[in-house]
């Protein structure tokens, strides 16, 4: 090829990287490697946190039933009164949801903070999204808001409780068993752990 051909055929190429703009920056095996392994870490957590949630919801719906039971027997009875032993026995099954509930809590409060040291040993792309739209800190902070969430719901649910043994006013019980019944904390549906399940394509 003579030295004139060739000369503009490397003008050409050089008008062409300008008309088309600059190359797509390159991203290094190392980098590409290290954001899929953060993003199966992430995934792996929050389904975790879906499972303990899920494991929250059966223990306070037992809770809820056995409560019923025990609060039924004790609306109208005296001091002294003879208790079934059926009541006994719900008794205990209601202690055990709770500290099954109380259980799921501090899985839930690991499981944040497995993220958290993610979050902190994040290297680089901070500001993007590490799955669709959510940057990992905007998933740490709905993390947060989900424990603190199941947190507060749990010590109401098991303050409640603290005076059943020792009182049979109806409206108290009734009381107890409203607060039992509906949340005050959880988020209804789930949503914020749905959320981030869908982003990260679990859902």
């Amino acid at each position: 090829m003579s030295r004139n051909k060739r000369g503009s055929l490397e003008q050409r190429a050089a008008g062409n990287s300008k008309l088309f703009g600059n190359p797509d920056v390159v991203i290094l095996p190392s980098e590409k490697s290290e954001g899929q392994k953060t993003r199966k870490l992430v995934s792996s957590i929050i389904r975790s946190a879906w499972s303990a949630a899920q494991d929250w919801i059966v223990a306070w719906k037992s809770g809820v039933s056995e409560l019923k039971t025990v609060v039924g027997e004790l609306v109208g009875t005296q001091q002294g009164d003879h208790l079934d032993q059926q009541v006994h026995h719900a008794a205990q099954q209601l202690a055990e949801a709770i500290a099954k509930m109380k259980a799921c809590v501090r899985t839930m409060d690991k499981l944040l903070e497995e993220l958290q040291n993610l979050q902190r040993l994040q290297k680089s792309n901070a500001e993007q999204p590490l799955f669709s739209s959510l940057t990992l800190q905007q998933m740490v902070s709905v993390m947060e808001c989900v424990c603190d969430d199941y947190r507060k719901e749990t010590e109401v649910k098991a303050g409640a409780c603290t005076p059943l043994p020792s009182t049979s006013c109806p409206d108290t019980l009734n009381t107890l068993v409203t607060l039992w019944t509906h949340h005050t904390h959880v988020v209804t549906h789930q949503y914020p752990l749905k959320l981030l399940l869908r982003e990260t394509q679990q859902l």
